[in-house]
C-alpha cells in the first residue's frame, strides 16, 4: 500500500522515531511490488539489496538439497540420465538402419 494511503497513527512512524538507531541507518530491501510498485523498506540481509522475505538469505540449494530434489521428482524413472542415454543410442541403431533399408530399397 502506497504510504499515502496509510492512515495517520498507524504503523511505525517515522524511521528513527520508534526503532533502534542501528535499524533506522541499515540499507533497505530494493525489491518491488508488481502492483504499485512501492518498494518494501524491509532491512536488507548485510551484504545484500534484498530482505529475508524476497531471498537475501538464499545462496542457492546445497549439492545435498539438489540430490534430495532430483530424488523427490522422480516418480517412474522413464527420464533418468542413463535412460535417456540409453533410448539416443536404440534411436541411433535405429536410424542407421533405416537408412540402410532405403539406401538398399533404392
Amino acid at each position: 500500500m502506497p504510504r499515502s494511503h496509510r492512515l495517520p497513527g498507524r504503523g511505525l512512524g517515522t524511521m528513527s522515531e520508534k526503532q533502534p538507531e542501528g535499524l533506522a541507518q541499515c540499507l533497505r530491501c530494493n525489491a518491488k511490488s508488481k502492483r504499485s510498485g512501492v518498494r518494501c523498506n524491509s532491512p536488507a540481509i548485510r551484504g545484500k539489496t534484498k530482505c529475508r522475505m524476497h531471498g537475501g538469505t538464499s545462496t542457492g540449494p546445497s549439492e545435498a538439497g539438489k540430490q534430495r530434489l532430483s530424488d523427490l521428482h522422480m516418480i517412474h524413472g522413464n527420464y533418468t540420465r542413463d535412460e535417456r542415454r540409453h533410448t539416443a543410442r536404440v534411436s541411433a541403431v535405429l536410424r542407421a538402419a533405416r537408412d540402410l533399408l532405403k539406401r538398399e530399397r533404392g
